[in-house]
């Protein structure tokens, strides 16, 4: 979990205690794990009185130790978080405002070059199984990038719904989520054929959905509605809604599921510091 102070708490899954604490950089906004490296990418943006700038720590998850930093050069990075690895290639494909997607070659951990994607970057989700990356782009044609991960080249794009928030990738049905609303108001979660982008079904979400977060061995799929401190469940099987969970000041800082334990983490704010809460 990541904190408003640039520190990355390591925790214990089993008993959600923490385990060790890493500063990881000024402004840390945006985390992915590599599964099958065993690598924790942090992404953070550095702030001078003459430029700003973005940098990956790169986090051993064996031993807990930052073993490298990135410098991708992400110019006019502020508040971009959006990151994402692919396990097939070692990839780490992160957004920034600059209508460009920056790729990190994750086993050398040097860049390979960045791709401009016609927008700003809102999120990054990577199928597995098909070896594709989705970029969700934002701007005055809103779409989603589809990336090859063997060639790192953009073969396709999909038009998007008005103001697109988040993305996710199901790997076991081949299938994207995307939300989108209104600042303000209550959205939608719409279902994608991931091969073709056709739109498959369209979902009434709460207020503010945010952040999608998915689960391959239970098939579910979790949105976190930030505007209304509630989290939708999926059924991956059918793409329907099966449950509404409260939570608390979820503020759209992140969620994630544990597959193994099927234990889905929600950051939530009220005030400094931030916490996490457990749902089951």
């Amino acid at each position: 979990m990541l904190s408003a102070d640039g520190l990355l708490v390591v925790l214990d899954t089993r008993t959600t205690t923490s385990v060790t604490t890493l500063s990881v950089g000024q402004f840390a906004e945006g985390m992915t794990v590599d599964p099958v490296a065993g690598r924790i990418y942090v992404y953070f943006t550095r702030v001078s009185a003459s430029s700003a700038g973005g940098s990956l720590s790169v986090i051993d998850g064996q031993t807990n130790t930052i073993v490298a930093t990135i410098e991708p050069g992400v110019p006019g990075s502020f508040g971009a978080g959006i990151i994402s690895v692919n396990p097939n290639t070692s990839c780490v494909y992160v957004g920034d405002f600059s209508s460009k997607v920056a790729v990190v070659d994750g086993a050398t951990n040097t860049m390979l070059g960045s791709l401009a994607v016609g927008g700003q970057p809102a999120g990054v989700a990577v199928d597995v199984p098909a070896n594709r990356v989705f970029v969700l782009v934002r701007g005055l044609t809103s779409s989603i990038a589809v990336i090859d991960g063997l060639t790192n080249a953009i073969v396709d794009r999909f038009a998007s719904g008005e103001n697109p928030r988040a993305i996710a990738a199901n790997p076991v049905t081949g299938r994207i989520y995307v939300t989108s609303g209104p600042g303000n108001g209550d959205g939608t979660l719409t279902v994608r054929d991931g091969a073709t982008g056709s739109i498959l079904k369209t979902l009434p979400v709460m207020n503010r959905p945010e952040e999608i977060a998915v689960d391959p061995i239970a098939n579910r799929i979790y949105v976190a509605n930030v505007g209304s401190d509630t989290v939708s469940v999926i059924d991956g099987a059918r793409d329907e809604i099966v449950a509404t969970a409260i939570v608390a000041h979820a503020m759209g800082l992140g969620i994630a599921v544990d597959p193994r334990t099927g234990r889905i983490y929600v950051v939530e704010q009220i005030r400094q510091p931030r916490s996490l809460q457990v749902l089951e």
